[in-house]
């Protein structure tokens, strides 16, 4: 069994309970991005849902978040105790997780109208039919990363002048994702 996930919303970072920073999912609920309780009480932090995660039995656990600060996301996976370290261990030893963003930790997503989609995830579709092939001819998770991290900034400096880069983690092996 397999989890994925994606995300395409808004996304925000605010500083946490530990003198840290947590991203949150702001989910439809918000009608305020700038009432920061609003955000915290109706968003989804990205603790709850690695919890959630963490829960469901999959073999190989793949997210793709695009969305403004989506890097604190994935910076919240590379931070972690003993616990987590375990049950990323355990998870990864049958084939691993993989968490891709569309940004860094302090980057807004870049969405442009010619693209009908945010650079990430028009760069994602373009991966999935088939421009992250490997030498093997496979799309991997390790393709995919490298070609996310190539096309996106390429794209963004195209189209707005500066770039955008996205933020991944993945732990465990390299694993197949599909054909193209």
């Amino acid at each position: 069994m397999s989890l994925i996930l994606y995300y395409a919303g808004h996304g925000i970072s605010l500083p946490s309970e530990n003198d840290g920073m947590e991203f949150f999912f702001v989910l439809n609920e918000v009608t305020q991005m700038t009432d920061l309780n609003q955000c915290r009480n109706l968003g989804l932090s990205d603790r709850e849902l690695r919890e959630k995660a963490r829960l469901i039995k999959a073999n190989k656990q793949m997210m793709f978040i695009d969305a403004c600060n989506s890097g604190r996301f994935v910076q919240s996976f590379m931070v972690r105790g003993a616990a987590e370290e375990n049950a990323l261990a355990k998870l990864s030893r049958s084939t691993g997780i993989s968490i891709y963003a569309a940004t860094t930790s302090e980057q807004y997503s870049s969405e442009f109208q010619q693209l009908g989609h945010g650079v990430f995830t028009f760069s994602l579709i373009e991966a999935l039919s088939g421009k992250a092939v490997n030498a093997e001819g496979m799309i991997t998770n390790n393709s995919l990363k490298s070609y996310l991290d190539l096309r996106v900034p390429q794209l963004t400096k195209q189209f707005k002048g500066s770039e955008q880069y996205p933020t991944t983690f993945s732990y465990g092996q390299e694993y197949p994702i599909g054909l193209p």
